[in-house]
């Protein structure tokens, strides 16, 4: 087959060939449309809005009739070419399009320079619109040696939807859920004959949330992304079973291997050149997973709260630039011109764009036609990112084509970007669009087109695309000295593939000697591969001048450091390492090495970083085989700041994993004082052991009945240490440190609990500081005392708005303690309208312990009155409202405390941010103020010492004071020392009967400008 080839400056140019009577909208819908932020993404696109021309829907719009819509034409390969706009100084080249390809959503190049490609030609539904499957993978070829593709060959045909491919050993593996498998040609005629299983039980459902892949790791893994599906995964070699929700995978095809991966990427997990891993959904873009799900599985008792770490941090990060027109979403119109179907995050991996770009990634979005560029930062353990300075208000690329659909980008052979064009009009799944629409819309339109583009900066030479499929294993080596990624991922994936280790020499030389880094590295791994590492590679290694290298030098070394005391000692030396990077590996790389150095070591890195909690989290994924020598390190240093901490959960830990000699010396040192007495650090450690056998579900007793000899008799000696911790507690002299530490015991001594409680409760008081009120929520809600629900509820009576929401929370979470808050509630201590609509939901439909229908008898006579408020005024919702009538009613009632339009005072909230919430929610909400309030707007009244009293929210805490911000937007500032008391924190600020001297027209008038604010 042939087809032209087109190249475009990114000038652009409008298609000329749209007939006269097609309007892009229907004219009645032009203006602001309705985007979509559900969550679309090919299983490898992130495919999102449906390029729909259709009618606004909103909850009050009646259906359309979309037989007279007239939709926006394709373009010829040509045109669509000339609506690409690239950032200047870069041009775009077509380098394959129909009829060579159809609906291609991913690629990759063997080492034979051919140009895989897998074709969803069966999205969104199949080749009859009920599943049949059409997918395709096939195989591009430049016979010219010019850069563009000009033969094609069907490799498969009848596939279920694929999305994702990547060459191994003579043929590909793809991935098309519910299955991965391995394809082969073995008689020649371009035909796989082969098709072998490798992995099956990827959850099938939405065709754009499927398990996809695939990027090769420099650690000879192939990774996979997730897809947002799950799956229980069964490995055809092995007969192992893997559940994958949440996760994204890794495996090796010839053994059968497979592991869950930290994070879960909706479309294209891909690394940079240093082995970062990084993820993407619609609507974020682009994140990095900083922890290592190795790691973190080998203690159980680790659980970070999360994984990875969203990159963009500048306001409206989401905000996008496209030149096409906007198209029909399906729900808000918050989000137009922002990430929707954000996809395959794809760091730039050559150095043919220049110095600037080394160290951008990109980021595909085919509801909105375009590729959006970001700039990575270094930001401790991870990364931050940015938009290029001359790219604030516009795309890397975008184009004025509706039907550009790019779904994939990668670093090509020869330098360039290329962009996979699936080239469709209707890109949203049919699980999102009305059925009234699909019915009068062709859903697979375009499944025939589909293109394939490069762009590199102009006047640059673009590298011929290599053949490695004849090359010797020392020419292979030798070609890892290239700073294209692909390439030496090729390299390094065929030498490993071959097993053949007559490059060893030649490969070890790179790994110490190459002036590029990145080969450096890549030889590295190699060796690793090809299981011909030695230690005086890694020695080198160690010490290179590049943190990356150093980093994953340790992580290599981890098998060797029993063998060799020599690389041991070099590894611990990066305990020291300038890099934060290199220590952070460091941390997970010693839960390997089971040598008590080891330990020693993760205690000073623990005591060197108590303020970094990613550090901690990668220190404490290795200490299940070190907490004693841990334990003994930190031990030195407990009265540091931050130490204490640290110390508390080694000895927590040590419960719970049942360390029976960390724990000895942990209790030991405990209950043998200083001298200067009990010091705070002890409160700490103790409570940890406490917490310890709490959420082992063991009671003190059972500890001291059931422990060894030699630690019987230790819960006798905690008595002065509870004793010292009641005296601190209570002192206002002591310090915030030394007094929050103290009231973490508090209560947790048996033998006086009731005393222990009351004061507790009287710590609650207003007039402490903060952290006080903190220290004693947060002992609460962990106490597992029969008393502690009447303890909270006393606390919650006393407390701000933050203590309040934190108690209330509390109650709600153990059965026993929301009896306590049924009682409060039926006795009024606590008023019903201190429970939001979430909350009452949650008490209504409990199904444990009569709770569920306490709750319902509670709320069914509470409501009884604000129902016939409710009833009468039930017609507002049929009246039409007049905006202009409404802004006087606004003016005169609702400023006092509201804005909107730049108008009112800030005390209760913006109604702007509920100007498009539905009639009735804004009439319940007006007529029945304290069914459902948000904690920070409800009413305090708080008294000073010489009888002053001020009513207001409380809009800020500090140690010292308190700030209320009463009606009308006069702050008043309260010193706790003047405080006498202060009551409320239960009803909304806005009193109910707003509706007296407003009949029901003049309350549409007031909704309809309110709403009229969207």
């Amino acid at each position: 087959m042939k087809t032209d080839r087109y190249s475009s400056d990114g000038a652009g140019v409008k298609n000329r060939d749209y007939q006269k009577d097609k309007s892009f909208f229907l004219e009645k819908v032009r203006g602001h449309l309705d985007p979509s932020v559900a969550s679309v993404f090919l299983p490898q696109i992130c495919f999102c809005l449906a390029l729909i021309c259709l009618t606004t829907l909103t909850r009050n719009t009646p259906a359309a009739d979309t037989s007279t819509y007239s939709l926006p034409a394709p373009k010829s390969p040509r045109e669509s070419l000339a609506a690409i706009q690239t950032r200047p100084g870069f041009k775009t080249e077509l380098v394959a399009s129909e009829p060579l390809l159809e609906s291609p959503v991913a690629f990759d190049w063997g080492a034979d320079g051919k140009l895989w490609v897998v074709e969803m030609v069966d999205y969104p539904l199949g080749m009859d619109g009920q599943g049949k499957p059409g997918g395709r993978v096939r195989f591009l070829e430049d016979t010219k040696g010019n850069g563009h593709y000009d033969k094609s060959t069907i490799f498969l045909d009848g596939l279920n939807f694929p999305n994702g491919i990547i060459p191994w050993r003579k043929g590909v593996i793809v991935s098309a859920p519910p299955e991965i498998f391995y394809a082969e040609d073995t008689d020649g005629d371009g035909k796989a004959d082969i098709h072998v299983t490798l992995f099956t039980g990827f959850r099938e459902g939405n065709q754009q949330h499927r398990a996809n892949g695939f990027d090769y790791g420099l650690d000879n893994w192939i990774y996979g992304a997730n897809g947002e599906s799950g799956g229980t995964v069964h490995s055809a070699i092995t007969g192992k079973d893997f559940d994958i929700s949440g996760r994204d995978f890794r495996f090796r095809p010839d053994t059968g291997e497979f592991e869950t991966q930290s994070g879960q990427t909706q479309f294209g997990r891909h690394r940079d050149d240093w082995g970062d891993w990084f993820g993407n959904n619609n609507a974020e873009g682009s994140w990095h997973y900083f922890i290592p799900e190795q790691y973190i599985a080998r203690n159980p008792e680790s659980a970070p709260r999360d994984t990875k770490q969203v990159m963009p941090d500048y306001p409206d990060y989401t905000r996008i630039y496209p030149v096409s027109r906007v198209m029909q979403r399906f729900d808000s119109n918050e989000d137009v011109n922002h990430l929707t179907s954000a996809n395959s995050t794809s760091p730039y991996r050559d150095d043919l764009f220049g110095p600037d770009f080394a160290t951008s990634y990109f980021v595909s979005d085919p509801a909105y036609n375009l590729i959006h560029r970001e700039i990575l930062e270094p930001d401790g353990v991870s990364f931050s990112s940015h938009r290029a300075a001359d790219e604030t208000i516009r795309e890397f690329l975008a184009s004025g084509d509706n039907w550009f659909r790019p779904t994939m980008t990668k670093t090509g052979p020869d330098g360039a970007l290329y962009i996979c064009d699936m080239y469709r009009m209707v890109i949203e799944h049919p699980e999102w669009i009305p059925p009234d629409f699909q019915s009068n819309v062709n859903l697979r339109a375009g499944s025939n087109l589909g293109r394939i583009y490069r762009v590199f900066p102009k006047g640059k030479t673009l590298r011929k695309i290599p053949r490695f499929d004849k090359l010797s294993p020392v020419q292979l080596a030798a070609a890892l000295e290239n700073p294209n990624g692909w390439q030496r991922d090729t390299v390094q994936r065929l030498l490993v593939e071959s097993g053949d280790k007559s490059a060893t020499d030649t490969l070890k030389k790179l790994a110490t000697q190459s002036p590029n880094a990145k080969t450096r590295l890549q030889a590295l791994c190699t060796l690793d591969g090809l299981h011909s590492l030695d230690i005086a590679t890694l020695l080198t290694a160690l010490k290179d001048s590049a943190p990356a290298i150093r980093e994953n030098a340790l992580r290599l070394s981890e098998p060797l450091l029993d063998a060799s005391p020599e690389l041991a000692d070099a590894v611990l030396a990066l305990a020291s390492d300038p890099s934060l990077r290199v220590r952070y590996q460091l941390a997970f790389s010693l839960g390997e090495w089971h040598n008590p150095l080891a330990g020693r070591a993760l205690g000073g890195l623990a005591a060197a970083h108590a303020g970094n909690e990613r550090m901690q989290i990668a220190i404490f994924s290795s200490a299940a085989p070190h907490l004693g020598e841990m334990i003994s390190t930190l031990l030195e240093t407990a009265a540091a700041p931050g130490h204490a901490d640290l110390l508390r959960q080694c000895v927590e830990f040590a419960v719970r994993s049942g360390d029976a000699f960390a724990l000895g010396k942990a209790l030991s040192a405990i209950t043998t004082p200083g001298k200067t007495g009990i010091e705070s650090w002890r409160f700490m450690a103790l409570a940890g052991f406490l917490d310890g056998l709490n959420r082992r579900g063991t009671s003190l007793a059972d500890f001291e009945s059931n422990s060894p000899p030699a630690m019987k008799a230790t819960p006798a000696n905690f008595e002065p240490v509870f004793t010292e911790s009641r005296a601190i507690a209570t002192n206002p002299a002591a310090s915030a440190i030394d007094r929050v530490a103290a009231i973490g015991l508090l209560g947790r001594d048996t033998l006086a609990r009731d005393a222990d409680f009351d004061l507790l409760t009287a710590l609650a008081d207003p007039r402490n500081p903060p952290t006080i009120q903190q220290a004693v929520t947060v002992n609460l809600i962990h106490n597992q005392a029969p008393n502690a629900g009447n303890a909270l509820v006393t606390v919650w009576r006393k407390g701000g708005p933050e203590i309040r929401e934190q108690t209330m929370n509390a109650l709600l979470n153990r059965d026993e303690l929301t009896q306590s808050l049924l009682a409060a509630l039926e006795s009024k201590t606590i008023p019903l309208s201190a429970i939001n609509q979430v909350q009452r939901d949650r008490l209504l439909q409990h199904q444990s312990g009569g709770i569920g229908e306490r709750a319902t008898k509670l709320f069914q006579a509470a409501d009884a009155d604000r129902e016939e408020v409710l009833r009468r005024y039930a017609t507002v919702t049929g009246l039409k409202g007049n905006p202009a009538k409404g802004a006087e009613y606004f003016r005169k009632n609702c400023t006092v405390c509201h804005r909107l339009r730049n108008e009112g005072n800030s005390v209760g909230p913006d109604l702007g941010s509920v100007s498009a919430k539905p009639v009735d929610y804004l009439l319940t909400a007006i007529l029945d103020p304290n069914r459902s309030v948000e904690t920070r707007y409800t009413q305090y009244t708080v008294t000073t010492k010489n009888g002053t009293e001020y009513i207001g929210i409380i809009t800020t805490e500090t140690a010292n004071s308190l700030t209320l911000r009463q009606p009308g937007g006069m702050d008043v500032v309260v010193s706790r020392n003047e405080l006498k008391e202060m009551t409320g924190g239960s009803r909304s600020l806005m009193p109910e009967g707003f509706e007296n001297g407003l009949p029901p027209q003049a309350l549409a008038d007031l909704i309809a400008y309110i709403r009229a604010a969207r």
